[in-house]
């Protein structure tokens, strides 16, 4: 392409604002193509500007073709996808990268969905699995009140991935001393929010009805954005005084601060009449693996204590 530049991975961290060594763990997972040159990495400007698309579009965005599937010929039609995999984690874009490799005869595609409108999704039998971090307030617990609402009638299984920490993105050195929800009532503060769905929303309404704080009192509470990345980099850019979400998300930033607030459950969900079908079992077969523990294990913001444990 002509006007397509050839990118340092130095030279992508500075413009996506992140470090990078996140930009390594990219094109380690896939959802960063690069070119080798020799003994260094190159990553084309088109590239970039395409990943900035999707992490701007990711909650509308209902499904995105594996890299090693994509062609440019417009006459050339991609075989009909045989498995969809919806959330919002990097852990699914690197499972759906090596379930791809090991089925050379099945497309894993995945769908970048939220929480509660993957699981919908997948009730309506449009994705085929499904992850979810849903907090409900009144058992304070993860996922399983809402799944078992969702899913009526329906033969549902539950597997752990991970537990994860939600929090607040700040400014480097927390200026605005921004320490907890009850924050939110401040009026000299700006909030930004994610999208309707989302785990991290599930989490902001439910707390704030539980500390009785109107939602149209909080100045910016009505602008949202639909991926963790695009909400600390806003707060990097001083869009925005703080801003909710995983504590992984805010270490591949650097001029964010995390504030802690509350452990989540990261949830995996399967018809158990999928169970018996490869990619399926694969996948639990690799949740249970103690080398992909391991490389999940290695990156910061996971908890893996109780992967592969089966909770419904």
């Amino acid at each position: 392409m002509e006007n397509d530049l050839l990118l340092t991975p130095q030279e992508v961290a500075d413009i996506l604002k992140i470090k990078k060594n996140t930009v390594y763990e990219m094109i380690k997972r896939g959802s960063l193509p690069a070119k080798k040159m020799g003994k260094q990495l190159r990553i084309l400007s088109s590239s970039v500007k395409k990943y900035l698309c999707e992490q701007e579009n990711v909650g509308n965005t209902s499904l995105v073709l594996p890299l090693e599937t994509l062609n440019t010929d417009p006459y050339i039609v991609p075989s009909p996808p045989t498995f969809i995999l919806s959330g919002q984690d990097e852990i699914l874009d690197q499972i759906c990268n090596l379930i791809n490799q090991k089925f050379r005869n099945i497309q894993m595609l995945r769908s970048y969905l939220d929480s509660y409108n993957g699981l919908y999704a997948m009730y309506q039998e449009q994705v085929t699995l499904a992850t979810c971090n849903l907090w409900d307030n009144k058992t304070n617990t993860y996922n399983l009140p809402f799944i078992n609402k969702l899913f009526p009638g329906e033969d549902i299984g539950v597997y752990h991935i991970c537990n994860r920490t939600q929090g607040f993105y700040v400014a480097n050195g927390n200026p605005k001393n921004i320490f907890g929800f009850k924050d939110l009532a401040r009026t000299d503060i700006i909030f930004l929010n994610r999208e309707k769905g989302s785990g991290t929303r599930v989490l902001l309404d439910s707390m704030l009805k539980k500390l009785s704080i109107d939602p149209q009192k909080i100045q910016g509470y009505f602008r949202s954005v639909t991926s963790p990345l695009v909400a600390a980099n806003t707060v990097a850019k001083n869009g925005a005084d703080f801003a909710l979400g995983p504590e992984r998300t805010s270490l591949e930033i650097s001029k964010v601060d995390f504030i802690p607030l509350q452990k989540e459950s990261f949830d995996l969900v399967i018809r158990n009449s999928d169970l018996n079908k490869e990619p399926v079992k694969y996948i639990l077969e690799l949740l249970c693996s103690s080398n992909f523990q391991e490389e999940i294990g290695q990156l910061k913001g996971y908890d893996i204590v109780g992967i592969g444990e089966k909770l419904l």
